[in-house]
């Protein structure tokens, strides 16, 4: 999985998205750098599959909701925190129809078009967004 000092994309991981995102009738495009494949919909990045894990792109109280499961960690880099990106763990999304929740979850965050969501496309559902975000 390294190549050189960098850590690359999980293949598997990368075919699983993109049967997703093909059975929701999603276009996007794709491009891998620095060891991730970056997925854009309408040219907006929306997430990564960035060694075993999804760096997911969310709104401030999309962040939260997410970071309200214990699993997932802000994407720090050199100790600089990225506002607006979540990190994944494969343990997060190893349990079936988990990691359509989480493009699903991604998807309607950032697009004001996507149809067809799952029934379970929030992670908390016991959270409500507006309860936890004051923004």
């Amino acid at each position: 999985m390294k190549e050189g000092n960098i850590m690359a994309y999980n293949d598997y991981l990368a075919g699983r998205v993109r049967r997703i995102l093909h059975q929701k009738h999603v276009e996007w495009t794709e491009s891998a750098s620095f060891g991730q494949l970056s997925f854009k919909v309408d040219n907006q990045f929306i997430f990564a599959v960035k060694g075993d894990q999804l760096e997911l792109r969310l709104s401030p109280e999309a962040v939260h909701i997410a970071l309200d499961r214990r699993e997932h960690t802000p994407v720090d880099p050199r100790s600089r925190r990225m506002k607006g990106f979540v990190i994944v763990d494969p343990a997060e999304f190893d349990i079936p129809n988990e990691l359509e929740m989480w493009i699903d979850f991604v998807l309607i965050d950032n697009l004001d078009y996507y149809m067809e969501p799952s029934p379970a496309a929030v992670p908390s559902a016991s959270v409500n967004s507006h309860e936890r975000c004051h923004c």
